[in-house]
């Protein structure tokens, strides 16, 4: 039995993520941070995620290194589509949401937000609603992304019931956490093409480090033709990195100078033990 580090002040997770912090194991005297920062990487991803949906770049270079002028202007049956206009809407309206709704509307993209706390909408978001207005959610939009985190709650959110009210063109994206949604009812849906496909960077199996090659789930998505697959890399960048550094260094100077803490998931509380 592995013993409690009874003296551990102050704990930071190096990511957002915490699920896989086990709180018990902690002491109480322990102040626990996370980090963000990835939220610029990720809306990014989306965006380039959702523009690739809607122009082939990758068939049309293809194409034309076999000379084959497969997307030419000039006749309705090689025209392309675009993304002004279409409806994302956003599962989840934390960090990364609004950073997704900024970009999206950069682009005359209409928003919509579907959260436990009630979202303004203006400037970023057309309209919101709430968890007991999901069936319509689900049938308004074009992209529906998920972040939302792994919680009791949140497993298998997005279920049978969801993909049933989706539009049949809808693409999903899931930047969240891989089990929010179901991986066998992803899997129909998308075998059966009830909804347009998926764009899925976040999964139900890793490989352990020891592991030679894994694939992400025991359903054979890799066999699909509607689905993009990414190894949970929409938030690793640089730039996350650096923002990622410079949250921990300041929370630590925080810490240890009296001062108040970035991103708190649990309060030290009162404890004897010196």
């Amino acid at each position: 039995m592995t013993p409690k580090p009874l003296r551990l002040k102050f704990y930071h997770v190096s990511a957002a993520g915490y699920d896989g912090v086990d709180f018990a194991a902690l002491p109480p005297s322990v102040m626990v941070c996370n980090c963000f920062g990835h939220e610029q990487a990720i809306a990014e991803y989306v965006m380039a995620a959702i523009l690739g949906a809607r122009i082939p770049l990758r068939a049309a270079d293809a194409s034309l290194r076999q000379g084959k002028w497969l997307f030419r202007s000039g006749s309705t049956s090689t025209v392309h589509g675009e993304i002004g206009g279409l409806t994302v809407g956003l599962l989840g309206y934390g960090h990364i949401g609004r950073a997704i709704a900024r970009r999206a509307r950069a682009f005359g993209m209409r928003v919509l937000a579907a959260n436990r706390s009630v979202v303004a909408t203006g400037e970023d978001v057309d309209a919101y609603f709430s968890l007991r207005q999901l069936d319509d959610f689900y049938g308004s939009a074009d992209f529906i992304v998920v972040s939302l985190p792994l919680t009791d709650e949140t497993r298998s959110f997005v279920g049978e019931q969801a993909f049933s009210r989706m539009r049949q063109e809808a693409t999903i994206i899931n930047v969240g956490r891989g089990p929010v949604i179901d991986e066998q009812a992803l899997y129909d849906a998308l075998a059966a093409r009830r909804i347009g496909g998926a764009i899925i960077d976040t999964w139900y199996r890793y490989p352990d480090k020891d592991d030679g090659p894994t694939l992400p789930s025991r359903l054979p998505f890799e066999r699909l033709d509607n689905i993009v697959m990414t190894p949970h890399m929409s938030g690793w960048t640089n730039g996350t990195i650096r923002r990622r550094a410079q949250t921990m260094a300041a929370n630590i100077d925080a810490y240890f100078s009296g001062g108040r803490c970035m991103n708190i998931v649990h309060e030290a509380e009162e404890t004897d033990v010196a």
